[in-house]
């Protein structure tokens, strides 16, 4: 049967080819001898073997790159050591060197999947050429897993990238939509206070121009320009406050707080508002929890919590401030026992395309802004805010901060 002579040549500029394992079979003892003194200069590592059984065990414990195996052994033929060997290692290249040069070997082996068919006795030229045939064809392979598995992770990441800018995009139009809603909320309440306050004033005006009214009638006007004042004043505290966030990286300023004066001194802010409405605040807070916080941050949204419960507090009703604290969290709850949000309200207390309102037991007039605030102030200290309907008998308000050691 006529050989294929195969150039070595072509095959000696791949990298490493000379440090490929070679693992060759043949029960001939001479043989095997023979092409270990030919191979043993030409590649660092070479095994040889006189058994296929042999050969099994090794290919279970090693990896090598190419199979030299005789066809004809006593143990196990050529084809079938190499059906076992593929399936030990399929990635495995094949060479075959036989005595028998019939048509049907030869279709034997391309069956398996090899070109690679020496006739005895061995050209160890052409056996050289093989070697490094089927060693450039191991690197081939790997050189394609490699660009693959390379392909893959560039798919993954574009995947991924893409997705980022698709969640990204999302938070843009989201964001986009949170701030014409709360602007559009802004303008409406900022223009009825001062278009409030234009005609109470209007009607101040003519009264003290024509002394009709009554002092008590002044006394009300009086009390709801106050009013009305004090409501605008809070909601441009809180649009500043929100405004700071939406321009960019708010920073944190962490500082040792002890939460029992941190309460103590907001609850001092509002003493005039509970006691028009004859409200007890009552603080029961462990004087020994200290915290590392926000200051303003955590201030606002107490100061939030503390001025609805009076708002919602009937005339001499209770505020009640407490704490509870763990290894990992402490709460800040705010429990008043008036009007009380409805648990469909409570469904969508933080969506800002569904605007909560609802006038305070005296009237007292609220954006709702300041809820979400709160919110946003919290999550910034990897906190949140909890709300709970207490059964028609007002809200509990809970601020959940992460508890810093000191």
């Amino acid at each position: 049967m006529e050989q294929t002579i195969i150039d070595a040549n072509d095959y000696n500029d791949i990298e490493d080819l000379y440090k490929a394992k070679i693992l060759f079979v043949d029960d001939d003892k001479d043989i095997g001898f023979l092409v270990e003194k030919v191979l043993k200069d030409k590649f660092e590592d070479i095994t040889i073997l006189n058994s296929s059984k042999s050969a099994i065990d090794i290919l279970k414990q090693e990896n090598f790159d190419v199979l030299i195996t005789d066809l004809l052994m006593p143990e196990i033929n050529g084809i079938d050591l190499i059906k076992k060997a593929k399936k030990i290692q399929p990635n495995l290249e094949f060479i075959i060197t036989t005595a028998d040069d019939s048509l049907k070997s030869a279709i034997q082996a391309m069956t398996l999947g090899t070109n690679n068919y020496l006739i005895k006795p061995i050209n160890f030229v052409n056996l050289i050429s093989s070697i490094k045939y089927s060693i450039s064809k191991v690197f081939l392979k790997q050189e394609i897993i490699k660009k693959q598995e390379e392909l893959e992770k560039t798919n993954a990441d574009l995947i991924e990238q893409i997705e980022k800018q698709k969640a990204t995009e999302k938070a843009l139009i989201e964001s986009n939509k949170t701030k014409n809603k709360m602007f559009s909320i802004i303008s409406h309440d900022i223009k009825n206070s001062f278009y409030s306050m234009t005609a109470i004033s209007q009607s101040l005006k003519k009264y003290l121009i024509s002394k009709q009214e009554s002092d008590k009638q002044v006394l009300s006007k009086v009390n709801q320009i106050y009013s009305n004042v004090d409501s605008t004043y809070k909601l441009l505290e809180n649009l500043l406050c929100w405004s700071k966030l939406q321009m960019g990286p708010f920073d944190l300023f962490i500082e040792d707080l002890n939460v029992y004066q941190l309460v103590l001194d907001i609850s001092h802010l509002f003493s005039q508002n509970a006691s028009e409405k004859l409200i007890t605040l009552s603080i029961d807070i462990d004087k020994s929890i200290n915290i590392k916080a926000d200051y303003n941050m955590t201030a606002t949204i107490l100061r939030n919590f503390i001025s609805n419960a009076i708002k919602f507090s009937y005339p001499k009703g209770k505020i009640e401030i407490k704490s509870k604290a763990d290894t990992q969290f402490i709460q800040i709850l705010v429990k008043d026992y008036g009007l009380g949000i409805s648990n469909k309200d409570l469904k969508n207390l933080f969506d800002i395309e569904k605007k909560y309102h609802q006038e305070g037991t005296c009237g007292e007039k609220g954006t709702g802004l300041g809820l979400h605030l709160c919110k946003e102030f919290a999550e910034k200290q990897n906190g949140c805010i909890k709300i709970k309907n207490n059964n028609g008998k007002g809200s509990t308000f809970i601020l959940e901060l992460p508890l810093r050691k000191m």
